[in-house]
């Protein structure tokens, strides 16, 4: 039998923990009401009621799984789909506490059908459906007669409140924690396409607290998040934008910053126009090269001038941009306000002429690389001739130059040009995420990944023949050094597109966020450096977009360019001097020798018009001498003969002049001393 003290010992180590337990849970198990405390929710500050009590509708025991839980609400309460949203909301997660109350009070049930009738038409366009767990059935009713005995049957109205008083600057800096299908659902919500969202214009509100939808809610793409056009004191960035009302955007005005600094657009305008120039004199001395003397270039190697010509014209796109300035071409000068995606550049002369030569040029640059690269790889591969390659030019021609102008007609037709506000351009995606994907960057990448396919199979094709030289012993410096020179041509043009098309990327995964920065920073300048788009690597990408225009002339980097140029100056200019030198003033003696030998041709010529002859050669003057006195008539005969050789001998001057070239009749003329 066990001792009396250690049965009791053993019965209270084993009651302890229980009683422990008990202790501590049993308040909470008997109903004990926790107490009022402070609402620390941003989003639910300045509601009408500042303490809350938990656990709340949901089941939450603590404000930190309820902030997290509301905040998933946020984009729907940014874009005000129902004025009793916010409240609504705040009743749920965070209701009120009233002292002398042990239950907490939501909102009536009436509020909770009107914000799930505002709001469920918009959640809806995006997926969601009105979440189960804010039945609005289980919520009090107004009026219920219940109410004055039992306290979990009250229930509290909306107060007059204003959408505006939502602590947003709150939300903007938690922005990035927001789960990541609640942040799309807000870029999308406040993307308008091709421009800024303007709540001001098409904004979701009810009609009478009636719970309907008004009739401007039917296009969810242009709901605001909050209206950069609205101008009040909340909205910093009032000042930057202005109402399009012919096309109902809301855009920025002309000449404000909105991404980049006036510094930063200044350097980067001066950075483009003088690589634009350098672009320019580059491409144009390869082109010229090719006027002077079109024999040189044949087939494959020829698409290399023709690159060259679309990236001249390209270049003088950026130098019209320098020389009219930004606001005449990017800015509606009526409307003082910048062009976006969805407007009519029709209007626009000096925006349309560079977005044309911008888009044209380039993506038909793109399409001569492909011809390159299909054209070395004929004759590297499959053993082409220059006369075959040649003989299809034509097809060349018809594909590199007919399909970005169909690319062009299509983004015109469907209004996707829009202006650049750190260059001062107009192109296609400087402001949509989806024109830049669809019209810049797929078919940049396309063409780019079948030029680059083309340009390995020839090189592959390239080895072959030399491997098989080698193996006849047969001397390979020339296929090598047309090796070298094609891998260097392709490396200088492959590196900066690649590196453009990366640009292009990095632009398209950050534009939406960037644009979330620019309403959270409200128009301070040093939070859009830290969170704006990197000046630096615009910068970089501007100068790659050049670069191959820059280097394309490396192709031409040869002895032959410096002949051709020589035989070009000698035959042009050269052989104007050697004329100038012919053109001298005439001696007496040669003078002399000219009229002798004019004087007799026009003796001859008389002669054979006389009943006799005359021994020749022999001057007019002493033929005349000869006459006697009663034979003027055929004086006069002689002097119009002579008048007569003379024109002749001039007529025939000329025609020497234009045979110049020819030695022998230049020696003849000065050896029978007839001078020009």
């Amino acid at each position: 039998m066990r001792h009396p003290k250690r049965a009791m010992s053993a019965l209270s180590c084993s009651v302890g923990p229980l009683f422990i337990f008990l202790l501590v849970c049993l308040p909470g198990l008997l109903g004990k009401k926790s107490k009022c405390q402070k609402i620390t929710i941003p989003l639910c500050a300045n509601i009408g009621y500042n303490t809350t009590r938990f656990p709340n509708f949901w089941g939450q025991e603590n404000e930190e799984d309820a902030a997290a839980k509301i905040h998933e609400f946020t984009p729907l309460v940014a874009v005000n789909c129902a004025p009793q949203l916010r409240f609504f909301l705040c009743s749920v997660f965070a209701p009120m506490c009233a002292e002398g109350l042990d239950h907490p009070i939501y909102s009536c049930r009436s509020m909770c059908e009107a914000a799930r009738n505002g709001c469920t038409p918009v959640m809806q366009k995006f997926g969601f459906d009105w979440p189960d767990s804010l039945d609005c059935s289980k919520m009090p009713f107004q009026g219920d007669p219940r109410a004055k005995s039992d306290p979990s049957k009250l229930c509290m109205a909306a107060p007059n409140l204003d959408h505006k008083s939502v602590n947003m600057t709150e939300f903007w800096k938690n922005f990035d924690s927001l789960d990541p299908k609640y942040k799309e659902v807000l870029k999308r919500l406040g993307q308008l396409p091709g421009s800024w969202p303007d709540q001001s214009t098409v904004s979701p509100t009810t009609e009478k607290d009636t719970g309907q939808l008004s009739p401007n809610q039917t296009d969810v793409g242009a709901i605001s998040i909050p209206s950069l056009c609205r101008n009040d004191s909340t909205n910093a960035l009032a000042s930057k934008f202005v109402t399009a009302e012919k096309y109902d955007m809301c855009v920025p005005k002309c000449g404000e910053d909105v991404y980049f600094t006036a510094s930063n657009r200044h350097f980067v305008e001066t950075w483009v126009t003088v690589w634009s120039i350098v672009c320019f004199i580059s491409t144009a001395f390869t082109v010229l090269t090719f006027a002077i003397d079109t024999t040189r270039f044949k087939y494959p190697e020829r698409p290399i001038i023709f690159l060259s010509l679309c990236y001249n014209l390209y270049s003088i796109a950026y130098i019209v941009r320098a020389i009219a300035g930004t606001e005449n071409i990017i800015c509606d000068k009526a409307n003082r306000h910048v062009i976006e995606a969805g407007m009519n550049i029709a209007d626009h002369a000096g925006c349309s002429v560079v977005f044309l030569m911008l888009y044209y040029f380039g993506m038909a640059s793109a399409l001569w690389w492909v011809a390159l690269t299909f054209a070395w790889f004929l004759a590297a591969g499959l053993k082409w001739g220059q006369e075959a390659i040649e003989a299809k030019a034509t097809y060349f021609h018809i594909v590199t130059w007919t399909v970005p102008a169909v690319q062009t007609i299509i983004v015109l037709i469907l209004r996707k040009v829009d202006a650049d506000e750190l260059t001062g351009i107009c192109y296609v995606g400087n402001s949509n995420q989806k024109n830049l994907g669809g019209y810049v960057l797929a078919p940049l990448c396309f063409y780019l990944i079948v030029g680059t396919l083309f340009l390995l199979a020839g090189f592959i094709a390239l080895f072959r023949i030399r491997t098989v030289l080698k193996n006849k012993e047969t001397d390979t410096n020339k296929l090598e050094k047309l090796m070298v020179r094609i891998g260097v041509f392709s490396i200088l043009y492959t590196v900066p597109v690649t590196s453009v098309v990366a640009c292009y990327f990095y632009e398209h995964a950050n534009m939406e966020r960037w644009r979330m920065n620019v309403l959270r920073c409200q128009g301070d300048e040093s939070c859009m450096e830290d969170q704006g788009p990197s000046v630096e690597l615009f910068t970089v990408k501007y100068f790659m977009l050049l670069a191959v225009g820059i280097t394309s002339n490396m192709w031409i980097w040869s002895t032959k360019t410096c002949q051709s140029w020589r035989e070009f100056y000698k035959k042009k200019f050269a052989g104007k001097s050697e004329k100038s030198a012919e053109k001298k003033p005439l001696t007496p003696q040669s003078q002399n020798s000219t009229n002798s030998f004019k004087t007799n041709q026009g003796v001859r010529s008389a002669a054979n018009q006389m009943p006799y002859t005359f021994s020749a050669p022999v001057h007019a003057r002493k033929v005349l001498q000869q006459l006697s006195p009663p034979c003027l008539f055929l004086r006069r005969v002689c002097l119009r003969a002579r008048r007569a050789v003379l024109q002749r001998a001039l007529l025939c001057d000329k025609q020497w002049d234009n045979i110049s070239s020819d030695r022998a009749v230049n020696t003849e003329r000065k050896r029978i001393g007839v001078f020009p």
